[in-house]
């Protein structure tokens, strides 16, 4: 079998830009970390690589996973320097009026935030293999690929991780 080609990566790459790109902003969260400098960056590491990719229908886990870990290092990166740089904070929006919400919206926003906090709780890796299995529709199969565990460990991960999120979303709320 021949080795791939890089106009192939180009178009492999291109087709899988939006899950590429929805796995980023799932490691990135709300890092202050330029999306877009983590994009090209996994496309310069892909094509670098992509002649190591011995078998083209492993694309998916191989390109995931390469997003995963670009994702990661620019969030280390972004850790290691923050305490560097001081934050800039601005108060020209301060002062602007902001409309009360109804009741039924803060009680929804309230439970949005709680989901949310519970979600940023979990151990990353759990989080990962939680959001491709059930949000990116990945088989465990494949989620385990990309993130470089075995198959039982991505669903005993999906396991915990949706027992744990239960639990809390489940438990009385503390007053």
């Amino acid at each position: 079998m021949a080795a791939p080609s890089g106009d192939d990566f180009t178009d492999r790459y291109l087709a899988y830009l939006p899950v590429i790109t929805g796995l980023v902003r799932k490691v990135l969260r709300d890092a202050p970390v330029d999306i877009d400098d983590v994009l090209q960056e996994i496309w310069i590491l892909g094509r670098r690589n992509y002649a190591s990719l011995r078998e083209p229908g492993y694309f998916r886990g191989w390109i995931g996973r390469t997003s995963i870990n670009a994702a990661l290092m620019a969030l280390r990166r972004a850790k290691r320097h923050s305490s560097e740089r001081p934050l800039e904070e601005s108060d020209e929006y301060a002062t602007l009026p902001c409309p009360k919400p109804q009741p039924e919206e803060q009680a929804l926003r309230r439970e949005i935030r709680r989901a949310a906090d519970r979600l940023a709780e979990l151990h990353p890796v759990q989080f990962m293999v939680l959001y491709l299995v059930r949000y990116e529709g990945m088989t465990y199969q494949e989620a385990a690929e990309a993130l470089g565990i075995s198959e039982g460990a991505a669903k005993s991960d999906v396991f915990r991780a949706t027992k744990r999120l239960r639990a809390s979303l489940t438990a009385p709320k503390a007053a």
